[in-house]
């Protein structure tokens, strides 16, 4: 064929990039305090630290590490995995354990000290008895979608009062950007 006979006057303009406001560290921290304690934690993680919403899903309670002291800790976890939602044959979702697509998935990500109030009270509350079991699980100890980890999230953002439509992918700019004003 020497032409494509197919003519779409769409495919032929570009796709305007969304603009993405940066999320102030006031409105993450908002988010953050204003989510059920259950889902706290793994909201910090992709709010502050930069996981991806499926890696905080599937951190396990021995992923998490205190490399400092029982006084001081300073905590680091320690991302191995990634839960993505499946569907079996008759289209039920299920969360799915998966290993890190590349070798830079596999890294230890320490926690920010101001938020060890929040690794303390998870701990106490939250944390599964098994080392294997998931970090962040439903009260029935089940893995948590991550659309159910989305609606907390959103809950949490219209209860703070933020009106920016932030996901929790945003928190990988704004620790990347928080990062580079540091010097990195």
């Amino acid at each position: 064929i020497p032409a494509n006979p197919v003519e779409v006057k769409e495919a032929r303009s570009k796709p305007v990039p969304k603009e993405k406001e940066l999320p102030t560290t006031e409105a993450l921290s908002a988010i953050v305090e204003h989510t059920t304690g259950r889902y706290k934690l793994a909201v910090a993680l992709c709010l502050f630290m930069g996981l991806r919403i499926g890696e905080a899903l599937a951190l396990t309670r021995n992923n998490l590490i205190n490399v400092g002291t029982q006084d001081e800790p300073r905590w680091v976890v320690q991302v191995r995995g990634n839960l993505q939602r499946v569907q079996d044959e008759d289209g039920h979702s299920y969360m799915q354990w998966q290993e890190p697509k590349t070798q830079a998935g596999r890294r230890d990500v320490p926690v920010f000290d101001w938020f060890n109030g929040v690794v303390a009270d998870h701990l106490e509350h939250y944390s599964p008895a098994r080392g294997a079991d998931y970090l962040t699980q439903t009260s029935a100890g089940k893995p948590v979608m991550d659309t159910a980890l989305r609606n907390t999230m959103d809950k949490a953002r219209r209860a703070a009062g933020v009106e920016d439509n932030i996901t929790p992918h945003y928190g990988r700019n704004w620790l990347i950007t928080h990062l580079a004003e540091s010097g990195a």
